[in-house]
Formats: C-alpha cells, sequence, structure tokens
C-alpha cells in the first residue's frame, strides 16, 4: 500500500486496537485483583468470627447458638474452625467473578478485533479502489484521445488532397472505426452507470446461443482479419432465457478482450456445451494470459492487470465488469483461468437453459372452421 494517507490511517487504528486491547486487559487485571481483595477480606471476617466464636465458648454459649449465629463455621467442644464448604464457596465465588469478566474481556477483544478489521478492510478496498479509478481515467484517457487523433488526421487527409477510391475507402474504414470504438467506450461508461444505478430494464426471452455468437463473431471479424487472427466457432443449437442486449454485450466484450489479448496471427476459440439445466460457453485464447491470483480480480470495476503507465494493450477496465454484472442478473455465472503470463485465457460463462416450449395444443376435432 503506497498511499501516505492509507498508512497513516493504518497505524492510527493500530494504536487504538492496541490501546483498546490494552484497557480491556488492564480492566481484566484490575477485576481479578478486586476479586482476590474480596476473597481475603471475606476470609478476615470469617477469621474474626472464629476468635468472636471461641470467646463466646469461654463464657459459656451453647454450642447450638452459636453455630446458628455462625453458619459458616465448624463449632464442637474440640474448637471452631471457618467449616470447608465456606471457604470452598468463597473460592467458587472468586472464580465465578473472574470467569466473568474474562468472557466480557474476550467479547470485547473479539468486538474491537473484528471492528478494526471491517476498518481496515474497507480502508485497504477504498484505497484499491481509488488506484483503479485512476487508471480508469488514464485508459479512458487514451481509449478516446486516440481516436480522436485518428479521426482528425483522416479529416485533415481528406481535406487536403483528393484521395483515390481505394485509399479513401480505407481512410472511411478508419473513421467508421475509430466511431464506432469511441461509442463502444462511451456506451460502456453509460452501462456501467446505469447497471450501479439498478436502471437497467432487462428484456429476457428465448435467445438461441448459436446464432448470437455468430453475430459477435461477425462484428469482430473485420479487426481480426487486419491482425491475421483466427475466431473459431463450435456452438452447437442451443437456447437460453437472457436479455438479449446483455448477451450481446457478454459476447462483444469477451471478444474484444480476447482481441487484445492476442499477438497477430493468434487463435480465438468460441465453444459452448448443454449440461443438464445450464449453458456453458467458453472463449479460449492464445494470448498474453495473466498470473492465476489475477483471475478474482480481472471482473471488478476499473480493474486492469499491471500498471496503467506502462500498459501497451488498451481498454477501460469496464468491459469485464459488464459482462460480469450482466451475467449476474441473468442467474449465471462467469470466471477466468490461466495458466499465467503467455499461456492464453480462457473465460468461462454459465447462463440457465430455457425452459422446454410447451408444445401448441391440438385443435379439437369438433372446432368450428374459422373463415377469413
Amino acid at each position: 500500500m503506497n498511499d501516505p494517507k492509507v498508512r497513516r490511517a493504518q497505524v492510527v487504528f493500530l494504536i487504538i486496537l492496541a490501546f483498546s486491547a490494552a484497557q480491556v486487559l488492564w480492566w481484566l487485571v484490575d477485576q481479578s485483583l478486586f476479586a482476590r481483595a474480596v476473597h481475603d477480606r471475606w476470609q478476615g471476617l470469617y477469621e474474626a468470627d472464629v476468635v468472636a466464636a471461641v470467646a463466646m465458648l469461654d463464657r459459656g454459649a451453647r454450642t447450638e447458638s452459636i453455630q446458628s449465629l455462625f453458619p459458616h463455621l465448624d463449632v464442637s467442644l474440640d474448637g471452631v474452625a471457618v467449616s470447608q464448604d465456606a471457604i470452598a464457596a468463597l473460592s467458587q465465588e472468586r472464580r465465578s467473578h473472574v470467569r466473568r469478566y474474562a468472557w466480557e474481556a474476550a467479547f470485547f477483544l473479539l468486538v474491537i478485533f473484528g471492528g478494526m478489521g471491517i476498518i481496515l478492510r474497507t480502508v485497504r478496498r477504498d484505497a484499491r479502489l481509488r488506484r483503479w479509478q485512476s487508471n480508469f481515467l488514464a485508459a479512458v484517457s487514451h481509449e478516446l484521445k486516440s481516436p480522436i487523433a485518428s479521426l482528425q488526421l483522416a479529416a485533415e487527409t481528406l481535406e487536403l488532397r483528393d484521395a483515390d477510391p481505394a485509399h479513401r475507402r480505407r481512410l472511411l474504414r478508419r473513421i467508421l472505426a475509430d466511431v464506432d470504438r469511441l461509442g463502444a467506450t462511451v456506451g460502456k461508461v453509460i452501462d456501467t452507470e446505469r447497471l450501479d444505478q439498478g436502471r437497467m430494464q432487462l428484456d429476457r426471452g428465448r435467445i438461441r446461443l448459436d446464432r448470437a455468437v455468430t453475430a459477435a463473431v461477425a462484428e469482430q471479424e473485420l479487426p481480426a482479419k487486419e491482425r491475421g487472427v483466427e475466431i473459431g466457432i463450435d456452438v452447437p443449437r442451443l437456447v437460453i432465457e437472457a436479455d438479449g442486449v446483455g448477451v450481446q454485450t457478454v459476447l462483444r466484450n469477451l471478444l474484444d478482450n480476447a482481441l487484445k489479448a492476442v499477438e497477430p496471427g493468434g487463435q480465438i476459440m468460441v465453444s459452448a456445451r448443454g449440461e443438464a439445466d445450464e449453458i456453458r460457453l467458453t472463449v479460449t485464447d492464445d494470448g498474453h494470459g495473466f498470473p492465476p491470483d489475477e483471475a478474482a480480480h480481472l471482473f471488478d470495476k476499473f480493474y486492469r492487470v499491471g500498471d496503467e503507465l506502462r500498459r501497451t494493450r488498451p481498454g477501460s477496465g469496464l468491459g469485464l465488469y459488464l459482462s460480469r454484472r450482466f451475467v449476474e442478473l441473468e442467474g449465471g455465472e462467469i470466471f477466468a483461468r490461466s495458466a499465467g503470463p503467455g499461456a492464453g485465457s480462457e473465460f468461462t460463462v454459465v447462463w440457465p437453459a430455457a425452459e422446454e416450449e410447451a408444445p401448441a395444443p391440438a385443435t379439437a376435432p369438433w372446432a368450428p372452421a374459422v373463415r377469413a
């Protein structure tokens, strides 16, 4: 944790924790000493009662009257002593007092440590989120500046000279690609805000996953062709119950993520299979991969592997977050695997399978014919 404010907060929290723990421990020691003092005081009183009982016996008092007056003493003609039951009761009361306060001290320590742990975890999470937000701003700035600069260059080229038809078509394709890139970045920001605010309305329906995958791959055909990346499809006829926009967003983000990860000439494979009441779709690439311990954070908001200042691949850190949110809203799950940097990656989405459609009821043989 490199943030000085976070370090200072941690030091303050640790000081408060140590002080609170010391206070509780001192309270326990103080109560133990108090219980010991009470035990000794009662034992002194019992010893004084023994002296008084002996004096009464010497004056001729009856043993029965002395015993009724001092029930905690053993009084006989042979002598007077504190009864073992009274001594045991005093010791038991002392132990009970100390034990009760020990349990209370343990409870308070547990509350203190638990509360401080939650606070420290919150502080660390906040610092991590701030760092990711800073990375996000840098990434979005790059995502917006690059296509804007490209658009400006293409427009200036068209304005300065009359390009040949082939060159004009290339410039127009670049302009359209840059506009799509700008729209995708802005769309991700808007979708993130709508999802976080709970304003995203889902329109669930039966979706042919094979057709959705084919459409998503077709959208990536041009950038894949320009980089020489091959995208394979192995998706049988499967039907899921989900929101169409959400499914396309998930597929588009996973394919876009894979395209950014692979080197020119790389390969991407989209496959799916049905299992009982769920559908599993997997996007596999032979690209850069990621450390296995980063898998749990890839779908966090604004998170991107590595340092933003040294990163070479584009992205805003929102695509996988949006994918996870859409999948979770559909009652599914999404996760990633990689053997490590340079070993490629695998992203798996699990959707609930659509229920079988009920067959249309057969027309009764006596039903009247409908005429137009």
